[in-house]
């Protein structure tokens, strides 16, 4: 029964962020000039530092600086290495430190990476139980879910929630929304388009997602 209660705790949070929650499009540019203008250049490394040491006094527009600036930094790839496969099977195998330490090899390079901040949190809450540990990678993944739904709210392509990797679109949409079935994603313009089974947290069959990041730089690495 306590561990059920502690597994209900982890996955809580899904029904705090809605999609009536108040949202603020992102302004691009806005963005770049606050993690790149060389009259700042320590902004977002500080920033990161704060993240990095779980600083509970983070605000949502400063995790919206860290999830949405990442793609102005160096290590931004539009392909990341998510190891979510190796990850997944070391659950499976109930081989918890393992899936704890692949996850901290991604978390080392990219740290605001959903996946990572997720997997880590749940091997840490299988692995130690008893302990509280797992809070502190769950409560960077909540916040990170809050700060890219407070860029839309998913129901058209000018409100898509807007994200910087293709892979948190499913992480939002089987973790957060509890989406039971994926039947198709489609591309127009620059938004994801997916077709899914309605849940009680998403009572409709599409969500949109804005991948203009991700295609951004695909288009940078392939010269189109």
């Amino acid at each position: 029964m306590k561990r059920c209660l502690a597994l209900l705790s982890f996955f809580l949070y899904l029904s705090v962020f809605g999609q009536e929650t108040p949202f603020t499009p992102v302004d691009r540019e806005r963005v770049r000039k606050a993690v790149t203008d060389s009259l700042a250049p320590t902004y977002y490394p500080k920033l990161l530092d704060r993240f990095n040491a779980f600083d509970t006094s983070l605000t949502l527009d400063e995790y919206r600086m860290l999830y949405y600036g990442y793609v102005f930094q160096g290590a931004y790839s539009a392909f990341p290495d998510e190891k979510k496969k190796e990850i997944i099977q070391a659950i499976n195998d109930k081989d918890f430190e393992r899936s704890a330490d692949i996850s901290d090899s991604l978390l080392d390079e990219c740290p605001i990476s959903l996946t990572g901040n997720y997997y880590k949190g749940l091997s840490l809450f299988y692995a130690y139980p008893d302990k509280t540990d797992y809070t502190l990678y769950r409560s960077r993944f909540i916040q990170l879910i809050a700060a890219i739904l407070s860029s839309g709210n998913g129901l058209t392509t000018k409100t898509a929630f807007k994200t910087i990797f293709v892979a948190d679109e499913y992480q939002i949409i089987y973790t957060h929304f509890k989406i039971e079935q994926f039947i198709s994603q489609s591309l127009i313009g620059h938004c994801d388009l997916l077709t899914i089974t309605p849940s009680a947290a998403w009572p409709h069959k599409e969500i949109y997602f804005d991948t203009s990041e991700s295609l951004r730089k695909e288009t940078e690495l392939f010269g189109k």
